[in-house]
């Protein structure tokens, strides 16, 4: 080049570096007009990366087609041109490309990412993680790569393996680069409920940023899951100081109040989120708040918002939820839209539906309980969650109705409804019990719910906590337990003590057939509790610190269930204390 074309180059060069691509376009047409040969290839990819970056798709592909058609092409050069293609949706062509690059040369990083972004974007996860290890291998400190392999491991629902990567990479992490993975970091070990974990990551995350109103936010919620309740409550007023208007700093700020016992303070907290902006979780929360202190009037109201955090909806789009209206001639579908414990305890209240002329009730609810409803209430139509459905002209959720029917805990007294077991069943399993060991106290047992239940972790008892109540003299114990987890437990354990019924509950007709051929019921918090409590068997039900609002607070004896027994944890996640009581109890019969 002369000194007069060195210098138009220099200038393009340094246009492109600023992003300035028209200025950098028009010095590169320039050149290419008396470029000699040898400089040709050289100017046809930088013009046509520089089109490409301002999207001119058709024109970069000229260029670059020029730039790679020559004996030893850039690999820059064909990378972009793999590039146009990808972006011009010819992905069979960009796909080839970057494959001929990694095959002529492996250690090329971009066309290894190019691969794994065309594969993520076809969702073929595997593929793409693969595509990006390949390039975390040729540089482990690219830090860029290792952020788009951790989020497309998460995105393969591969936390464990995404969060470990970080890990890993934590001491050799840039400080620039060390926040974006801190909050990664905390979101993996959160989604694997190590909380303890995630706390950590939390706090490095503040000390990095002491202003980062999320993170003080999270470590709230993280504080309060593993019972620490003054430290969440700070780290709540933290977040809510730093952002005034984050809804979900004063929600945290009152799980961490309704946790510590202090209700008056938690229902401050939710009412303030509310004030700010309406929020579904928020209403949520303040209704079971109101419902745990037992207000329950209020209560159902907050109540009606668990449709936004999880309650199965409506199974009709077209067809108006009951509100009250006049069911006189008209047809009501109730369906289930929580779990079997709900179910259980909610259905009380189908009766007084039958009460108010309605032309049909038809309630809609899982096939494992359609037999010991239909044999309970009479009054209405059960079918199987895969049913056909009939017409109707309203629907309501099931765990609506105490709202509807305006229920208080100074009514539900009016609601008690002691279920029978159908005769089958019954004599199949009274049966059972003339060939068990006779003069001894027979004790049907249960400590683990259902694993997917969001606070589970809280709810159910470690086996080698509860198994210390299992060697109580003069006693017959039979488990209850049909979760798989739990019944290896048992089976690992080789207790001669218990018996495993598990195999023979295959609905809950079985199972209430089962409960009341026992004396008592231990259970934790659980479908048993409710089935047990349904049908008046005598039952003790071990709770956790915080229980579900149903349960309230400070009191022994159950309002929905008057055969009930509460026991509760006094420290959060400590069942120590709770078994011994429980074997203290069975002790002095």
């Amino acid at each position: 080049m002369t000194p007069e074309q060195r210098n138009v180059y220099e200038q393009g060069l340094n246009a492109q570096k600023n992003n300035q691509f028209a200025t950098a376009i028009v010095c590169y047409q320039k050149l290419l007009d008396v470029a000699k040969t040898e400089d040709r290839p050289k100017l046809n990819y930088l013009l046509g990366s520089c089109l490409l970056q301002t999207g001119d798709f058709d024109q970069a592909r000229r260029y670059l087609h020029e730039a790679v058609n020559v004996e030893d092409p850039s690999l820059d050069a064909i990378n972009n041109l793999g590039i146009c293609y990808k972006a011009i949706g010819q992905i069979e062509i960009a796909e080839k490309i970057f494959k001929g690059i990694s095959a002529r040369i492996s250690a090329y990083v971009p066309a290894l990412v190019n691969l794994a972004e065309i594969k993520e974007q076809q969702d073929n996860l595997e593929e793409a993680c693969l595509w990006y290890e390949l390039a975390m291998r040729q540089d482990r400190d690219d830090f860029d790569v290792l952020m788009r392999l951790v989020n497309c491991l998460q995105k393969s629902h591969q936390p464990a393996a995404a969060r470990q990567l970080i890990v890993d990479a934590l001491p050799r992490i840039p400080k620039a680069m060390i926040e974006n993975f801190y909050e990664v970091l905390a979101n993996l070990t959160l989604q694997l409920k190590d909380y303890p974990a995630a706390k950590k990551a939390l706090q490095d995350l503040i000390s990095v940023d002491p202003k980062h109103a999320q993170a003080w936010c999270n470590l709230a919620w993280v504080s309060e899951h593993i019972g620490e309740f003054d430290p969440a409550i700070q780290a709540a007023e933290k977040a809510a100081e730093l952002a005034p208007e984050m809804t979900q700093a004063w929600n945290n700020l009152g799980l961490a109040y309704r946790s510590k016992h202090d209700l008056k303070n938690a229902e401050k907290s939710f009412l303030h989120g509310l004030a700010i902006q309406a929020d579904e979780l928020i209403s949520f929360n303040l209704g079971t708040t109101y419902l745990l202190e037992g207000n329950y009037k209020t209560g159902w109201q907050g109540y009606e918002h668990r449709f936004k955090v999880g309650a199965r909806p409506a199974p009709f789009m077209d067809v108006p939820v009951w509100q009250k209206e006049s069911l006189t001639g008209k047809s009501l579908l109730v369906y289930a839209d929580q779990g079997f414990g709900d179910i259980l305890q909610f259905a009380r209240f189908l009766p007084t539906l039958s009460q108010l002329n309605a032309g049909t009730i038809t309630v809609v609810v899982p096939s494992t309980l359609t037999e010991l409803l239909s044999w309970n209430f009479p009054g209405v139509s059960v079918l199987a969650e895969d049913d056909d459905l009939p017409e109707i002209d309203y629907q309501v959720a099931l765990s609506s109705l105490a709202e509807r029917l305006d229920v208080t805990l100074e009514t539900l007294g009016q609601y008690q409804h002691v279920w029978s077991i159908p005769d089958e069943a019954q004599a199949s399993w009274s049966s059972w019990a003339s060939e068990q060991p006779q003069g001894v106290m027979k004790v049907g047992i249960n400590w683990m719910g259902n694993p997917q239940q969001t606070r589970d972790h809280l709810r159910s008892c470690p086996f080698d906590v509860f198994s210390r109540l299992l060697d109580v003299p003069g006693i017959a114990y039979y488990s209850l337990a049909v979760d798989p987890g739990a019944r290896q437990e048992l089976a690992k354990s080789n207790l001669k003590t218990v018996v495993d019924l598990g195999s023979r509950l295959h609905n809950f007709t079985q199972t209430a057939a089962a409960v009341q051929q026992m004396d008592l019921v231990i259970t934790i918090d659980s479908a048993i509790a409710h089935v047990a409590g349904s049908i008046g068997t005598k039952t003790w039900t071990l709770l956790c610190q915080t229980p579900d609002w149903r349960w309230h607070l400070d009191r022994e004896d159950s309002p929905w269930y008057p055969s009930m027994t509460l026991l509760r944890q006094t420290q959060w996640n400590e069942w120590e204390s709770v078994v011994a009581e429980a074997r203290s109890r069975l002790m002095a019969k």
